[in-house]
């Protein structure tokens, strides 16, 4: 089963981190996680369904308004700084995959 994870996202830059990020996860993982990137004020417009996490840019508030959007039932937790600075997209995964038990298919 696909595990459904959404990145917000600060910038509307194509090459920004957390895009890059998601395209990292999408090649480590061979698609068992369906990544998809969302400006944080296109928030509004995205339907949640399926989603088990949400990671937000650590630029954006965890308490930001429009956050308040995200049904209470998805799991909500910025990027560590680290990971984020660094493009570590091994360490963005095993966030992942600490918090929803989606395990990498081999």
């Amino acid at each position: 089963m696909t595990e459904k994870v959404v990145f917000i996202d600060h910038s509307s830059i194509a090459g920004s981190v957390v895009k890059i990020l998601s395209r990292n996860i999408l090649l480590l993982t061979n698609d068992a996680i369906d990544v998809i990137v969302i400006k944080l004020e296109d928030i509004d417009k995205y339907v949640f369904t399926k989603e088990k996490m949400v990671l937000v840019d650590p630029v954006i508030s965890l308490n930001h308004p429009l956050l308040r959007r995200i049904p209470k039932r998805i799991k909500q937790m910025n990027f560590t700084i680290g990971s984020y600075v660094s493009l570590n997209a091994e360490a963005v995964l095993e966030q992942i995959e600490t918090n929803t038990q989606t395990k990498r298919r081999q």
